[in-house]
């Protein structure tokens, strides 16, 4: 199968699309320069990392997040929680080390 010939292809691509149209019509989006390289290679391997994660989870933190609690699963609460927590430790290490 090829990869254009999948579904998943197209909603990939719809997500990334809408996202920068909405980016576009709140006039947030800025293109600019990369200052520091410390910063461009956390980036890099942080959504390397996240793309792996995805990948070995079998599915995005989308749909475990907003699928699990809409079915009243106990998982999607449990991960909404390690989710939160995740974002927390993630921006105060970044404040710490990289700003």
């Amino acid at each position: 199968m090829g990869l254009m010939t999948s579904s998943g292809t197209y909603l990939n691509l719809g997500l990334l699309l809408g996202a920068f149209w909405a980016t576009l019509v709140a006039s947030q989006a800025r293109f600019r320069p990369i200052r520091n390289k410390k910063f461009f290679f956390s980036a890099l391997i942080g959504g390397m990392l996240m793309g792996y994660g995805a990948r070995i989870a079998y599915g995005c933190n989308v749909g475990a997040l907003l699928n699990g609690i809409a079915s009243s699963s106990l998982t999607g609460w449990i991960f909404a929680i390690a989710v939160f927590l995740g974002t927390w430790i993630g921006s105060k290490l970044l404040v710490k080390y990289l700003l």
